[in-house]
């Protein structure tokens, strides 16, 4: 279920979208110990949901510097598809798939960065990506959001119910 913040019409949806991040939250507390503690701290509340989300299936990093740039997260998964026939040495229709995400605040994302951003996706994926018969497929999500969003409920039923700050 993916609760979107722009519909929020009443006082009522704003109190629902309220209690399901509540809820999606408490999720990282039925954790086990171990994977709670191995999933990096931030100083950021987004930051930490979106790690508390990957720790299952993405090694993460915290301040990672690619290119001269500080990245405050980075998380990689990677995933081999196998068949098999009978035993395991019968293998066939191998694949690989890798997923990168690289995700740091900024103050004001300009056109200018995300245009800058979208160059070294491509820079990024002639380089990491290695196009075989094994490749299935590689995704590289590079995010610079803005520092602070604020929620409040909106007065309008066409109003989005985020704010800039």
């Amino acid at each position: 279920m993916c609760m979107s913040t722009n519909n929020i019409n009443s006082p009522h949806d704003y109190l629902s979208v309220l209690a399901y991040r509540s809820a999606v939250s408490n999720e990282a507390d039925e954790l086990p110990a171990e994977i709670r503690d191995s999933v990096p701290a931030f100083d950021d509340a987004y930051l930490d949901r979106v790690a508390g989300r990957l720790v299952y299936n993405y090694d993460i990093q915290t301040d990672y510097r690619l290119r001269g740039e500080q990245w405050l997260l980075y998380a990689e998964m990677r995933v081999l598809n196998q068949k098999q026939f009978f035993h395991p040495a019968l293998s066939y229709a191998d694949h690989e798939a890798e997923e990168y995400l690289l995700a740091r605040r900024s103050s004001r994302p300009t056109v200018d960065e995300l245009d800058r951003l979208v160059d070294l996706g491509h820079e990024l994926a002639d380089e990491w990506i290695a196009a075989d018969e094994e490749h299935y497929g590689t995704d590289i999500t590079l995010s610079s959001s803005p520092r602070r969003f604020r929620l409040k409920p909106s007065t309008t039923s066409r109003g989005s119910g985020i704010e800039h700050s």
